[in-house]
């Protein structure tokens, strides 16, 4: 028997009753086979949990597993739960609750309450003994009127157990011409009488994005007027709402009705441009929020978070919205029998617009009894040991932050520092439904003159700060990590990933680039580029769209692992594809025939014409497609992915390749190499963890060997010849790390030379340290973000076994590559023809027509 200990904290200052508590525990492949093995000890005592395996081994064992529970704490208060793994299964101590369902309902019993859940309408009736309370969403279109829904109740997946339910539902709203599909996800807390629920807008249409330009006012997009959330109550009751978890309560007069408008941040600069609509107008109508009853001012402020409440008798029923300033515009509407909450408030004058492939997911609950719902804007705290991350190898090249790290002192930028991620925020407002977790580019405004503003300038998750936000949560518990992490994720697969069926294969669900460099990003929102700029930063550049050398799924798995949000997952996977697509694996006969053109003919020209040329680029974007292929391995664990980071592999590089001929000392060229090689680490790595010592892995680790060699020999650091750069700022700098960290990891994958690759790497980061240190610029996000990404190698070793070390082992080349090629433009006509759709095609034809 092992226990785990869960450290859980009040810091809020506010008392919690039956609050919804969840976190994730990482296990070492073999260690947890199945959750009956598990219970959860508050105080020596066995609680009710609930338990969600989110990832596996090859071997079926638990890889992460979600742990749900309700805990009651005093405020300011800490605790430690024990999680119990049990040789023999653990008996449930409380039983699933009732649920029914009908051709017209779905019936669920929980806890004294009654939910009746139309599947015609999606409305909910919720009933406590002669008590009712009727929910229901609308939506208004952009000239006011109502939108008729349609729902998919087939679609539907029901989720029951002893702690939660959980119910996932989706649908469509049509606004004339236009339509919307919408997205429910119903989470039933049963002993806590709490109904959570996260509701989605997606507008599935492609952008038209005319010239490669992406602004609002595209034809794609879908404005609409209100999107609500309504109860009613079928008895008058006394209605009142606080404006923060700590005010007093303001009661409602029973003849009136009193209206809580979150208009702007509230924040300095409310009234950014970073607000403006598609006519460049400002649409932050006033600062902060305001409380209004029959016309008059009552109350006004900076941010809300309120609560409101509904009382019939000795029925209550509460409502409260996650994160209600931080997405603005919000409202709250009461009256004796109504509570209004307005996800996207009807606002005079003023529509939203949601662009093509765009979409968001907004987070409410109500409770009917005498809890609170503080939770939902101010969470328990949870914190995991480091030895657990550690022994479940749950982050590769992860151990405790050594006292002497020369990495660690700069990254308290990130938390501590005057320009922290935090901060960063506020100098652009990036706040806001569109603009709320995502970072601040503060790094493109460097080259503007003191006395002008800054750009408005969006990061999108260039190099992956997810990922360096989760892995540092891991390494220091510092719930500041754990909060940039999750608010960067939602962000990021809401708003910056393209979520469309109807554009070109190739941007299909794609991550759109970060915004134009050293430009502001005007009405272009998160995507590149603006109409409102004459050109891009890169010289003949006209037009953009999501593409290969912006592609980062590595943090969006954490995400999912340590939260278990499963849109998370979905990006991975959707990604993963979307890379496929551009690399030609998508079906279909146009697909194929283009893919050819696109790769393997400019191959076979050089061939002919008696010339070396790899089938892939030695890029960035090849790095990061083998690493979208590592993440969707790992969690689906489907084989094809991992097959086809080994094909990727032998198709880039080799050991006989004319490194010297790549020229890889043109930094302005061809920097990004070292990204690539940071991949195939990073593929050595997941093979050792599966034990896969295979010609694939000897391949790879040989090849990858070959290119470090030459590294050590020949490599320098960027700004040791700054003439050769456009901008030699200290992003260069920062992107040196990378090199230092490779040879780190080529001292692992050969011990023969470690301390040749050791001395090499020291040498590089003292240099590069240094120089940060003492660089004006290290704290920008792009610096410290790319130290986030590439932290690790250098303090904590991957030991690989003598089987991974195989020193004679020499990789096949084909012996007819031209004959191989041939084979390979074959197969690649034959999988279009057999996957020829006519639907397909003509779609693939309508795109290009288009743009």
């Amino acid at each position: 028997m092992r226990a785990i200990n869960i450290q859980i904290q009040e810091t809020q200052g506010l008392p919690r009753q039956l609050e919804p508590v969840r976190f994730s525990v990482p296990f070492a492949q073999g260690e947890l086979l199945n959750t009956e093995q598990l219970q959860l000890n508050r105080f020596e005592t066995v609680i009710s949990a609930q338990y969600q395996a989110l990832g596996a081994w090859p071997d079926g064992s638990i890889r992460w597993l979600q742990v749900n529970c309700l805990l009651s704490m005093a405020a300011n208060s800490s605790e430690t739960l024990q999680l119990i793994l049990t040789a023999q299964p653990v008996s449930q101590t409380s039983a699933k609750p009732s649920l029914t369902e009908t051709a017209e309902h779905w019936l669920l019993q929980s806890a004294g309450l009654q939910y009746l859940l139309d599947k015609k309408a999606f409305t909910l009736t919720i009933s406590q003994a002669e008590q009712q309370w009727f929910t229901q969403f609308e939506l208004f279109g952009e000239d006011g009127t109502i939108g008729s829904f349609t729902p998919a109740p087939d679609k539907a997946s029901w989720v029951s157990g002893n702690v939660y339910s959980e119910l996932n539902l989706a649908g469509c709203w049509q606004l004339s011409d236009k339509e919307l599909r919408s997205s429910l996800v119903l989470r039933f807390w049963h002993d806590a009488a709490i109904l959570e629920v996260a509701a989605g807008l997606h507008n599935p249409a492609r952008a038209a994005h005319n010239g490669g330009l992406w602004d609002l006012g595209d034809s794609g997009s879908v404005l609409f007027s209100a999107f609500n959330l309504r109860v009613d109550s079928n008895n008058s009751g006394v209605a009142s709402i606080k404006t923060t978890p700590t005010a007093d309560p303001i009661r409602v007069n029973p003849q009136q009705s009193i209206s809580l408008l979150q208009a702007s941040s509230g924040k300095a600069n409310w009234d950014s441009k970073n607000h403006i609509n598609a006519n460049g107008e400002t649409s932050c109508t006033f600062q902060g929020f305001t409380l209004i009853t029959d016309n008059a001012l009552i109350a006004q402020g900076a941010q809300a978070q309120p609560q409101a409440q509904l009382s019939c008798g000795t029925q209550h029923c509460s409502l409260a919205q996650a994160e209600f300033w931080q997405n603005f515009p919000s409202a709250l509407t009461l009256s004796c029998k109504t509570l209004l909450l307005g996800l996207f408030p009807a606002i005079k004058n003023s529509c939203y617009e949601l662009q093509g492939g765009e979409r968001k997911i907004q987070k409410l609950a109500l409770t009917f009894g005498a809890g609170t719902l503080h939770w939902l804007q101010a969470p328990l705290i949870s914190k995991l040991a480091i030895d657990q991350y550690q022994s479940a190898n749950a982050f590769p090249w992860f151990g405790p932050v050594k006292p002497t790290d020369p990495i660690h002192p700069l990254l308290k930028e990130s938390l501590d520092g005057s320009a922290n991620f935090f901060a960063k925020r506020e100098v652009i407002d990036e706040f806001g439904w569109r603009n709320y977790g995502d970072i601040f580019a503060d790094h493109e405004s460097l080259y503007l003159a003191a006395e002008q503003p800054p750009y408005i300038s969006h990061y999108n998750n260039q190099y992956d700060a997810i990922y360096g936000f989760a892995r540092q949560f891991a390494l220091t518990g510092d719930q500041r990590w754990f909060q940039l992490m999750d608010e960067l994720a939602r962000h990021v697969t809401d708003i910056d990933i393209y979520h469309t069926e109807q554009d070109r294969v190739e941007y299909n669900n794609g991550l759109f680039w970060h915004t134009d460099h050293y430009l502001p990003a005007h009405t272009a929102t998160h995507r590149t580029y603006s109409r409102n700029n004459q050109t891009s930063s890169i010289p003949g550049q006209t037009g953009g769209g999501p593409a290969t050398e912006h592609c980062y799924t590595t943090g969006l798995k954490y995400h999912y692992w340590l939260t278990g949000n499963q849109e998370s997952k979905a990006a991975v996977v959707q990604l993963a594809e979307w890379m496929n697509a551009l690399h030609g694996e998508a079906p279909g006969l146009f697909n194929q025939l283009w893919a050819i053109k696109s790769r393997e003919l400019p191959v076979l020209l050089s061939m002919l014409k008696g010339q070396s040329r790899a089938l892939y680029p030695f890029t960035r974007g090849t790095g990061n497609y083998i690493t979208a292929l590592l993440d969707a391995y790992d969690v689906t664990l489907a084989t094809p992915y991992l097959q086809q980071c080994a094909t990727v592999i032998r198709l880039t590089i080799s050991v006989t390749d004319n490194i010297d001929a790549r020229n890889l000392l043109n930094a302005e060229v061809a920097w990004s190499y070292s990204i690539m090689l940071t991949a195939v680490a990073r593929y050595l790595q997941l093979k050792k963890l599966l034990g896969e010592f295979d010609s694939d892995f000897h391949y790879a680790r040989q090849s990858f060997l070959v290119y470090c060699r030459w590294m050590r020999q020949h490599e320098r650091l960027y700004l040791t010849a700054a003439e050769e750069l456009e901008f030699p700022n200290d992003t260069w700098l920062a992107q040196d790390i990378r090199k230092a960290m490779l040879m780190f990891q080529a001292a692992e994958l050969c011990p023969d030379e470690a301390p040749e690759f050791t001395a090499k790497a020291n040498s590089w980061l003292t240099q590069i340290t240094a120089g940060l240190a003492q660089s004006k610029e290290r704290h920008f996000a792009r610096v410290q973000i790319i130290l986030l990404q590439n932290f690790g190698p250098h303090s904590a070793i991957e030991h690989y076994p003598s089987p991974a070390l195989v020193t004679g082992y020499t990789p096949t080349q084909p012996k007819y590559p031209l004959i191989s090629l041939l084979g390979r433009m074959t197969y690649k006509l034959v999988k279009g023809i057999i996957s020829c759709r006519l639907q397909r095609e003509r779609r693939w034809l309508k795109t290009r027509m288009k743009s």
